[in-house]
């Protein structure tokens, strides 16, 4: 039997070991660690039975399409779809079971397809990254395909039309496109340095082509890629395991940078007695309720000068100013196209029953709420609001509503 000092040598060298141990693999983990959930597309919600046709065909668990476009799914399940024999390509030499595909660009029409992920948690300031994923032009594609970038923004965005997304904040890869095989799959990178808190990242084409390359073989009009593999990871040079944050408190990358809050009172000093010239009594007399637009069917998300903008997904409780959880969605929609235009000059219209006497308090709380929603992000727009009356207000979710929210552009020079 062993003496007592003996037993406790004996654990502490254990307990010393397996700290070593646990160690190294943490530090491991940290070098190796992505932030990409599902990257290599090997968990599906359904086997795909055919190229997809509306959003809800597109059955990959962690990702979807962030507008009205349709990715592919590509499966050994599938037979139409499978990984080594489809529609676009009859012998794809791939060790992957599965894989996705997307229309870069097509010719004649504004039509591109994406590929969105939540990150598996938001990326720190100053850290430098990469993203690795793997490409493959199928042979039946009948142009070469544009270069692809990806875009890490800190909240995601969603739009119904199927058009094409502008951005000029993607990253580039560090691979000439105009030298891609085809029917090969080839190692894309990408390396940046992360302003903060980014936690969505989507892949697709930014820029809009101006030249379409034919090629000989081929039979559809657009530019197509097979996607596979991608890795999000820190840097090995500068990585440290405790750099990894799983969830970090927001901090904003600027400080009270908004140079304007402000509310503006029935009429402005463009009004003249007896003309409602004015933008605001123009609204109050019901002559600019018309021609709205929706946020979500903004085809580049570019704003001009003059628009108004329904932002009536934006909902709150009767009679005060706190926010249903449901507006996130619009919300972040929002604030991916002013991230997009800081310089954008805007003004929130909140639009109350002509019989709510409480209508001016209610309008002002649903104002700053917004306000400091999208001040907390770091936005440099200019903003101010102001109190419009409605006989009827309108709603389509079948949800009642006390006020309507509008955002009207009053320049974007």
């Amino acid at each position: 039997m062993l003496k007592t000092e003996e037993l406790n040598s004996n654990w502490l060298n254990r307990f010393f070991i397996v700290f070593i141990f646990t160690k190294a693999f943490s530090s491991e983990r940290a070098f190796s660690q992505t932030y990409i959930s599902n990257g290599n597309f090997e968990l599906e919600t359904n086997c795909p039975q055919f190229w997809s046709q509306k959003q809800n065909d597109f059955q990959v668990q962690d990702w979807y399409s962030p507008n009205a476009g349709t990715p592919d799914f590509y499966n050994s399940c599938s037979k139409t779809c499978n990984h080594q024999n489809n529609w676009l390509d009859q012998n794809v030499k791939s060790s992957s079971a599965s894989y996705i595909g997307i229309i870069t660009q097509q010719e004649n029409t504004d039509f591109s397809e994406y590929v969105q992920t939540k990150l598996i948690s938001n990326l720190v300031t100053g850290t430098s990254y990469k993203i690795s994923l793997k490409v493959y032009w199928p042979e039946k594609s009948s142009f070469t395909p544009p270069e692809i970038s990806v875009l890490l923004t800190e909240s995601s965005f969603n739009s119904k039309k199927e058009g094409h997304i502008l951005s000029n904040k993607h990253i580039k890869a560090n691979y000439n496109f105009d030298t891609l095989p085809q029917r090969k799959w080839v190692t894309v990178e990408y390396h940046f340095e992360a302003t903060g808190n980014e936690n969505y990242l989507t892949i697709g084409s930014f820029t809009k082509s101006k030249t379409f390359k034919r090629i000989q073989k081929g039979n559809f009009n657009y530019n197509y890629l097979f996607i596979d593999d991608v890795t999000l990871m820190a840097s090995d040079a500068i990585l440290a395991s405790e750099t990894i944050v799983v969830k970090s408190e927001y901090i904003p990358k600027h400080p009270n940078v908004i140079s304007s809050f402000e509310y503006l009172d029935e009429v402005t000093s463009s009004h003249i007695e007896g003309h409602c010239n004015c933008w605001n009594c123009k609204i109050l007399n019901g002559e600019v309720d018309k021609d709205v637009s929706k946020l979500e069917d903004l085809t580049d998300f570019e704003l001009r000068k003059g628009q108004r903008i329904d932002l009536n997904k934006v909902v709150f409780n009767f009679e005060n100013g706190t926010l249903i959880p449901t507006s996130n969605d619009e919300l972040n929609r929002l604030l991916f196209v002013l991230e997009e235009q800081p310089k954008a000059e805007l003004r929130f219209v909140i639009y109350t029953y002509e019989s709510n006497q409480e209508g001016k308090k209610i309008a002002k709380e649903s104002a700053l709420t917004i306000y400091h929603y999208l001040k907390e992000k770091g936005l440099k727009n200019s903003f101010s609001y102001t109190h419009a009356t409605k006989e009827n207000l309108s709603y389509t979710d079948g949800m009642l509503r006390d006020r309507n929210i509008e955002m009207y552009v009053v320049n974007n020079n």
